[in-house]
């Protein structure tokens, strides 16, 4: 893998070079700032397989650096890790909304930070950020309905699955209790799935991202396109609305034609809420609990939504046949 490491630190590029290369990285290309990442981007004939960024810089800081790598076309995927000393919820924020694929936090822990270095590398055996790869080893992704397809577009507060579980361990790890995860699902998009096309299914995917992050709009979102027409949200629990009220609101959003054409599914597309979930204090950053509550909690609110109507048109027949 061949990286370029950005920091205004002769120290820190110093110290990130050599637990590099003791980890067998050789080609490796330091900048001692933003003007000067960008120069030596420009010259390279072969593409930097991964970026590390710092964000306090004189001039452009790391996460505006960040953003305007994402604007180069050799670089709209490639993994972007930013080593910082800045460990505040909004920095975090920022930088994800900016591009950034991982986050870590100076003084860090070497083994943490090639665990992380490796993880990019396992993920793209190629040195190029892919499709998310739902069996962890750096496999082909399957496009069909149950796994995730890219949403396409720019999308506010929708990023990769892998780079969506990078951002909750960096927020939990820094001890950041305000963010909630919560699952949507939206039942009609097998049947969309089946009856049209890829790029028709990747169309409405993206209609219905928009209308989700339009209704979230505000909590600070981070969202991700998981499969089985499910969506995973991530956002700040303090700004979020009540969830019978959110599932409500995007069903009536979703019913409008500005993000979806009508017709797409027999009846229009309905909209399954899950529970929001927080960490708890003695939950592991690494093993993400409070996602795994949350997409345990979508499937018992789905199982009582398919129930509901059965149990109600019972329940309607026996008070109509009762003998009173």
């Amino acid at each position: 893998m061949k990286f370029l490491i950005v920091d205004d630190d002769p120290v820190i590029l110093d110290l990130l070079t050599e637990i590099l290369s003791g980890y067998g990285y050789e080609d490796l290309v330091t900048a001692t700032g933003a003007e000067d990442a960008l120069n030596i981007l420009h010259k390279q004939d072969a593409p930097f397989d991964c970026l590390m960024l710092d964000i306090q810089m004189p001039g452009m800081d790391g996460i505006e650096l960040c953003r305007t790598v994402r604007q180069m076309p050799d670089y709209a995927e490639t993994p972007i890790l930013m080593i910082t000393a800045m460990s505040d919820k909004p920095y975090i924020d920022y930088a994800f909304a900016a591009g950034a694929t991982d986050y870590t936090v100076k003084p860090f822990d070497v083994v943490e930070l090639m665990s992380r270095v490796r993880n990019v590398e396992r993920n793209n055996p190629h040195g190029r950020m892919g499709m998310f790869d739902p069996t962890g080893r750096g496999a082909t992704p399957k496009t069909g309905y149950d796994y995730p397809v890219p949403v396409t577009g720019s999308v506010n507060g929708f990023i990769r699955m892998t780079v969506l579980e990078n951002y909750a361990r960096s927020i939990q790890k820094q001890r950041i209790f305000a963010m909630v995860a919560f699952a949507i699902h939206i039942p009609e998009l097998k049947e969309v799935h089946e009856s049209t096309t890829s790029a028709r299914f990747a169309k409405v995917l993206t209609g219905i991202a928009r209308a989700i992050s339009e209704t979230l709009l505000g909590t600070q979102a981070f969202m991700s396109y998981i499969g089985e027409g499910k969506f995973l949200c991530i956002c700040d629990h303090t700004r979020l609305m009540e969830i019978t009220a959110l599932q409500s609101e995007l069903a009536m959003v979703l019913s409008e034609d500005e993000y979806v054409p009508s017709g797409v599914a027999e009846g229009g597309l309905s909209v399954i809420v899950g529970p929001a979930c927080v960490p708890k204090a003695f939950d592991r950053p690494k093993d993400l609990k409070f996602i795994e509550r949350a997409l345990d909690g979508l499937e018992s609110r789905e199982a009582s939504h398919v129930n509901r109507p059965a149990r109600s048109i019972a329940a309607r027949l026996f008070q109509r046949f009762s003998f009173h």
